[in-house]
């Protein structure tokens, strides 16, 4: 007998697992986890996309049955993460000339610049996930976060756009709605997701990225005062690491495996002496010797490449943007996914962008236990703090991420979240 319930649902399919997370309301209006399952999804999703819808849907059914079953609750409201290499995003504008005789900005002024902004049109084939403002321009040539009651003959909004392949959103949001009968309630972005996830230790109002380096994709998005500057994903991940060990040192790629996940374990400091590390493979082979060194070597080589293509993506969006990328990064970086688990990662994010750096965890959620307090589960936590910020929003018309998200960062631009939907 299943309860009567107002729970949350967080689902994400990744690359080397489905992560799915109950969570419900306590009684002081927080969140709390109730239940949580995880299952293998290796060679069913490629880079963050399915290549396998029956047997996806297989899985999905059985790790919706599973936690229902842990928990004792229907399944009701659900939130699932969106990933792969066909998001992208882009920064657009829109302006509105000033016309009242004293020249001060209004909060309609703010919405017609929005409005103007999101009469950008994206291609048919192509879905809107979310938009953030990034910031304000007076006169083209004075930033604000809150233009209202400065002055000023022009005010252009400059607002930033998540989106991604129709058909392949559509794909993973048709798992959901397969199993249960219905659709998911919203979609998020997996990296906006793990703002809202993760311990938020960076200080956000000087500036902050969040990195997520999963099985098969890397997403990452920068967060400065009240906007969301730049986002976007890499279709490297630590399946990439485990292929070159795999073709480096001539071993079985699930072994390989083995040894990104325990490698905090035989990560050495620079002038610590090399060891051996001995890794036991198939029945009636011998074990393999290998070198700690030549290990950390082929990790660190392909870390540094997927970081240095990250800060290159950024300083040259914020070059065209007039950006200083030091100055947007000032609250450091939040590391989160199965990669920031690996030995030695945050010294490399560090000494490629010269910024403070912290591994992410779950945050502001009780209930969670050893295994889910991880960065793994950082994503899914997200969508639970998203899809209960939701419930707690008073609005008119049906809700989505996109006013979650404003309702955190536009608190004081009531009338401007109306004009940002998709």
């Amino acid at each position: 007998m299943f309860k009567v319930n107002d729970t949350i649902t967080a689902v994400e399919i990744g690359t080397a697992s489905i992560k799915v997370i109950m969570g419900k309301p306590t009684n002081e209006g927080a969140l709390t986890a109730i239940g949580y399952d995880e299952t293998s999804s290796m060679n069913k999703v490629v880079k963050g996309e399915v290549t396998n819808v029956p047997a996806m849907i297989d899985l999905l059914s059985d790790v919706f049955n599973n936690i229902e079953s842990i928990t004792g609750t229907r399944i009701t409201d659900v939130y699932l993460a969106v990933t792969g290499n066909h998001i992208h995003s882009t920064n657009v504008i829109g302006s509105v000339p000033i016309t009242s005789s004293n020249r001060l900005i209004t909060s309609a002024d703010i919405v017609e610049a929005t409005r103007n902004a999101r009469a950008f049109n994206l291609p048919i084939e192509q879905k809107g996930i979310h938009t953030f403002q990034r910031t304000y321009l007076i006169d083209d040539n004075q930033r604000a976060s809150n233009p209202e009651s400065m002055v000023g003959n022009k005010l252009t909004a400059d607002i930033h756009v998540i989106y991604g392949n129709y058909n392949k959103i559509q794909t993973i949001c048709s798992l959901v709605d397969e199993v249960l009968g219905r659709p998911a309630n919203d979609i998020a972005f997996s990296a906006i997701a793990d703002y809202y996830g993760a311990s938020m230790t960076g200080d956000r109002s000087r500036g902050l990225l969040v990195i997520d380096v999963g099985a098969g994709v890397t997403e990452y998005a920068v967060f400065y005062k009240n906007g969301c500057m730049h986002s976007g994903q890499i279709a490297v991940g630590c399946e990439h690491i485990a292929n070159d060990i795999s073709i480096g040192l001539h071993m079985p790629i699930a072994k390989c495996r083995e040894l990104v996940k325990s490698g905090a374990h035989f990560h050495a400091g620079k002038d610590e002496p090399d060891q051996k590390i001995k890794v036991e493979l198939s029945l009636g082979q011998p074990p393999r010797i290998i070198s700690r060194n030549t290990l950390k070597t082929i990790i660190d080589l392909r870390l540094t490449e997927l970081f240095e293509l990250i800060q290159a993506e950024l300083k040259q969006t914020f070059l065209d943007d007039n950006l200083n990328m030091t100055k947007l990064l000032g609250g450091g970086i939040i590391l989160c996914g199965g990669g920031a688990l690996i030995g030695g990662v945050e010294a490399i994010v560090r000494t490629t962008f010269n910024v403070p750096v912290k591994i992410g965890y779950p945050a502001n959620i009780s209930g969670i236990d050893r295994d889910i307090n991880n960065p793994r589960f950082v994503t899914p936590v997200g969508l639970l703090q998203l899809g209960h910020q939701l419930r707690q929003m008073d609005i008119e018309t049906p809700p989505s991420f996109k006013k979650a998200a404003e309702h955190e960062m536009f608190r004081v631009f009531d009338l401007c979240r109306r004009a940002f939907r998709f």
